[in-house]
């Protein structure tokens, strides 16, 4: 496990989990919960714990940077809010469900085309059409680190349109400006 061998490297590292307080969407541990923005502050406020813990002396400048990221953390969660209320259908499609925290925040139901990391089969991609006819759904969450043949037959098929985040990246409000830029995008 990768976290031995970092842990083997130094004795005296210490190990804080910053996800125990989280809570699990749909009665099934999602790994991704960076991929909601109240959830990534949380892990922060965590991070702002520990640290004022371990140097109680540079608190202020560590509670000073935490209210300057939190700030900006509230101000996507707004964003976000107030767009996919918008929205004409409370679901989004997407190729992997990394979505399912961020779902969860913002009261929407992400339909994934991978289930348990399995590929779909030719009966479930059939009904994923008729989802997408029914719920009006006009874009699909695709993924760099994903294939893409799944999400090419979904938008030759249908009026969806591929919309590409990056759930890895090293940038979170990047990559929540981009997920609020797609349903800004179609939810007017």
């Amino acid at each position: 496990m990768w976290l031995d061998r970092l842990l083997s490297l130094n004795n005296n590292m210490k190990v804080q989990s910053i996800t125990q307080h989280l809570p699990v969407t749909s009665g099934i541990k999602d790994p991704h919960v960076w991929m909601s923005p109240s959830n990534v502050k949380k892990m922060a406020e965590e991070v702002l714990s520990e640290l004022i813990n371990m140097k109680p002396a540079d608190k202020s400048f560590f509670k000073s940077n935490y209210n300057s990221f939190a700030a900006k953390i509230d101000n996507i969660i707004n964003k976000i809010d107030k767009t996919t209320k918008k929205c004409e259908t409370d679901k989004f499609l997407t190729v992997h469900p990394v979505l399912g925290y961020f779902a969860s925040e913002f009261h929407l139901k992400q339909i994934a085309v991978e289930k348990h990391g399995q590929e779909p089969s030719a009966r479930y991609l059939s009904s994923l059409m008729e989802i997408i006819k029914e719920e009006n759904i006009k874009f699909i969450f695709s993924q760099p680190q994903v294939s893409q043949q799944y999400v090419k037959v979904i938008v030759d098929e249908t009026d969806v349109t591929a919309e590409m985040i990056d759930p890895l990246s090293n940038n979170l409000f990047i990559m929540f400006e981009n997920i609020w830029s797609v349903f800004n995008k179609y939810c007017r």
